[in-house]
């Protein structure tokens, strides 16, 4: 009958672009434990992706048409996507040290404040500024990304304050 929908075909692509999907998810991670050097995780992510691989191809091949490339080209963008959005869910935060200044001590003596109220860990250590006046610098370690935004927005709302970040 025109226009019914083909079952059998469409359980085939939604297979194709599941397997596609964690095909790409199993290659991100594999990606992130290389670079952690995890060299037998990694390496075991790699076989089972290698197979992954192989099983999508022999299909869409098999295929031979337009649609399974589709769905699978998709289904990996998808799949990269799922990845990310997993590692920035569980991956441990970096630390960013943030090293602020100003020629005005007080400002920088209520920044450190506000900072150390916040929970925020700040090292400061009397410099001097532009017109040789004694102020304070302050290293400010962020944990999380809470931080690192609550940094950023008492800088940004206090055009006295000179920040650089290290990571």
């Amino acid at each position: 009958m025109k226009g019914e929908i083909n079952i059998q075909a469409l359980h085939h692509y939604i297979t194709l672009a599941i397997i596609k999907m964690i095909d790409n998810v199993i290659t991100t991670e594999k990606s992130i434990l290389t670079h952690q050097n995890k060299a037998i995780a990694a390496s075991i992510l790699v076989a089972i992706s290698q197979f992954l691989f192989y099983v999508l191809i022999k299909e869409v091949v098999t295929d031979n048409n337009l649609v399974s490339m589709i769905v699978v080209s998709v289904a990996s963008g998808i799949g990269s996507y799922i990845a990310f959005c997993i590692n920035n869910k569980f991956s441990k935060e970096t630390v960013y040290i943030n090293i602020v200044t100003s020629n005005d001590k007080t400002k920088m003596k209520n920044f450190a404040d506000s900072m150390r109220a916040e929970g925020v860990k700040v090292v400061t250590m009397p410099t001097y500024g532009d017109d040789i006046e004694k102020t304070l610098t302050a290293l400010v370690f962020a944990n999380t990304r809470n931080q690192s935004k609550l940094i950023d927005k008492y800088v940004e709302t206090n055009s006295e304050l000179f920040r650089e970040v290290i990571n």
